[in-house]
């Protein structure tokens, strides 16, 4: 799997761009109903955004060596360390900030 390295950053409001010096890397369409906030849209940018970053912080919980489809699997203790939790603590609540 390949994609644009990040980390990704939201712009202008509605845009996503990576910090490695190119344009728009993705754009947040808003839709044409009244029900949509552009305070929403700019939740969805910052969401798109952090996908580099949640992927790397699922990899850091989940690790590449657990089988979890084995059947004889019932039950799996998981232990996250403390940085592991607060990179995650720290990304959802840049995700959830609500920009002035």
């Amino acid at each position: 799997m390949s994609f644009t390295p990040g980390p990704w950053e939201p712009y202008s409001d509605w845009y996503i761009r990576a910090q490695i010096g190119m344009g728009a890397l993705a754009t947040v369409v808003k839709p044409m109903r009244p029900d949509v906030s552009d305070d929403e849209c700019r939740a969805n940018a910052r969401l798109i955004a952090a996908a580099p970053e949640l992927l790397e912080l699922l990899d850091d919980i989940i690790g590449s060596g657990v089988a979890f489809d084995d059947p004889r699997l019932r039950w799996m203790e998981v232990q996250i360390d403390r940085d592991t939790i607060m990179a995650a603590r720290k990304l959802i609540e840049r995700i959830k900030a609500v920009q002035s």
